[in-house]
């Protein structure tokens, strides 16, 4: 679950402070809740009235304890539900004999509207109260009003129950990709989604479209796509949404935001790529993804992000993002349907070479992804892949002190030696010294397969 690093403020009115006005009104709030439409041609009142509540909400400890009975009585909070959505509906034509008093009025709307939704943050467990921030979002374009949304939004989603309740908002997913193109919203937008994303899908086919666009192309925030990397990530460990949302480019969004992020690096961990390599890692583990993963591209994918200029990106890399990595290429090596496409659009072996350090379990990956891609090929094929550098990772692989690692490259290296046009290398390489040492300085007993 993601957090903001802080909470949304409402503009304030420096010149209208709290004192005895807000007390005064306070106290006939009760009064005026059943004169709402006749008031809503004294924009004043209202005014006052929404700056009012949303004044003593902020001011928890005092309104727990002297404001709670007036603040959450129902018709108040009708009050708030209502004018909530006050600013969305069309204001009546300005008059040539009272033009000022209707511009104030245009004026005094969208503030209202903002203070009422600012206030309903307290109220949050409402349901009510909640369709009436996706309304008034959806209604409105004032910029207060938007942020308090968003800002509410990204409150409720905080908590499981709140992450249900907004699952189930009808027009929330629309609300959230409006908040999404609005650099003032879009931090909160993008956390609010991300949270409910851990319950569920909540955007139909066209939203989910919609807002892959806006992961895309409208974050302008470096923190933003993060948290839209965190949100896809959240899409896609759902099994019962998985296909539908990959479907509907979820994958592809996410290995885009990927390779954008990788242009832009900064000084530490790289958050997005991790991601993007865990959730293709998962896929991985399952046959029916593999076509589609391939179909993206994700083999060129991998070698642009470990090399040329964007080789960089290693130093980057988690020993836990390199696992996931070579992992995705052991997992798609373990189906003979996928060597074709391995061995003839990426170099396999450039990958791994970059991927691979002192990590146990990367070099078993690695090792056993070179012995499946030697199984049961041609000659022709297994020379692609039996290369120099691929023969030097195999035995470097040999000096491991774990039996796994070892036997698997052994296994790999008897797959080579099956064809005659490889005799150079290993005779070059001393392919069969290194073997011998293996033998004489490990446990006879361990069990490699070599056809040397």
């Amino acid at each position: 679950m993601i957090h903001p690093k802080h909470s949304a403020k409402i503009p304030v009115d420096h010149g209208f402070v709290t004192g005895a006005v807000e007390y005064y009104c306070a106290g006939m709030l009760c009064c005026f809740s059943s004169w709402t439409l006749p008031l809503s041609k004294r924009p004043g009142i209202l005014f006052t009235l929404s700056r009012t509540i949303w004044t003593l909400t902020q001011q928890t400890h005092e309104s727990a304890n002297d404001w709670g009975a007036i603040l959450f009585a129902p018709r108040v909070q009708d009050v708030v539900f209502r004018l909530s959505r006050f600013a969305a509906h069309p204001c009546p034509p300005t008059s040539p004999t009272t033009g000022d008093n209707n511009s104030r009025a245009l004026n005094l709307r969208p503030a209202t509207q903002a203070y009422c939704t600012g206030s309903i943050e307290i109220s949050v467990d409402n349901a009510h109260l909640v369709v009436a921030l996706v309304e008034a979002c959806n209604g409105s374009e004032d910029p207060p009003t938007l942020l308090a949304c968003a800002s509410t939004f990204a409150i409720v989603s905080f908590t499981p129950e709140g992450r249900q309740l907004l699952l189930t908002t009808q027009g929330l997913a629309h609300a959230l990709n409006k908040l999404g193109r609005s650099s003032m919203c879009q931090q909160y937008a993008a956390v609010a989604a991300c949270n409910v994303a851990i319950t569920g899908c909540m955007w139909n086919e066209e939203e989910l479209k919609d807002f892959v666009v806006v992961a895309l192309l409208r974050s302008n925030s470096f923190d933003a796509i993060q948290v839209h990397a965190k949100t896809l990530y959240n899409l896609l460990s759902h099994p019962a949404s998985r296909a539908q949302v990959i479907s509907d480019g979820v994958l592809y969004a996410f290995l885009k935001l990927a390779q954008l992020q990788t242009n832009g690096l900064r000084g530490g961990p790289e958050e997005t790529l991790s991601l993007c390599l865990h959730a293709l890692f998962n896929l991985s583990d399952t046959v029916v993804y593999h076509d589609t993963i391939l179909k993206l591209g994700v083999t060129a994918f991998l070698l642009g992000g470990v090399s040329g200029r964007r080789k960089r990106v290693l130093h980057f890399l988690t020993p836990e993002s390199r696992r996931h990595a070579v992992g995705l290429l052991c997992n798609l090596s373990a189906r003979e349907a996928n060597h074709k496409e391995l061995i003839h659009s990426a170099q396999v072996t450039d990958i791994l070479r970059c991927l691979c350090d002192g990590d146990t379990e990367t070099r078993a990956s690695a090792a056993m992804t070179l012995r499946n891609l030697t199984l049961r090929v041609a000659n022709a094929e297994v020379v692609r892949v039996c290369t120099r550098n691929a023969l030097n990772l195999l035995l470097v692989f040999l000096t491991s002190s774990n039996d796994s690692v070892r036997r698997l490259a052994a296994q790999a290296i008897g797959n080579c030696s099956l064809v005659t046009e490889l005799l150079h290398l290993f005779v070059e390489l001393q392919v069969g010294d290194a073997l011998l040492q293996v033998l004489e300085t490990h446990d006879p007993t361990t069990n490699l397969v070599a056809n040397v």
